[in-house]
């Protein structure tokens, strides 16, 4: 995920891996809590079948590097000052 956001941005990424869950930066103590819980999500390859969803409303997922792309370009209007 990281290479595609740098692919995307077209600059390097500065990454801090913790080798634990713990508060850090925006993540306090209750946030990271609840993450600490739900952790064991990461710790095994999930899988999505999507095709039933598909079926039933004609829609298909947006591939990952569209929808990173997408949330790129999104984030400099949604940071920016609102005016006036």
């Amino acid at each position: 995920m990281h290479e595609l956001i740098a692919e995307v941005t077209g600059r390097p990424l500065a990454v801090d891996v913790l080798a634990e869950p713990r508060p850090w930066g925006p993540f306090d103590d209750v946030f990271m809590a609840e993450y600490a819980k739900l952790f064991y999500q990461y710790l095994e390859p999930q899988v999505m079948d999507s095709s039933t969803f598909e079926q039933a409303f004609g829609v298909q997922p947006t591939p990952l590097a569209a929808a990173v792309a997408e949330t790129v370009a999104w984030y400099p209007a949604t940071l920016r000052p609102a005016a006036g």
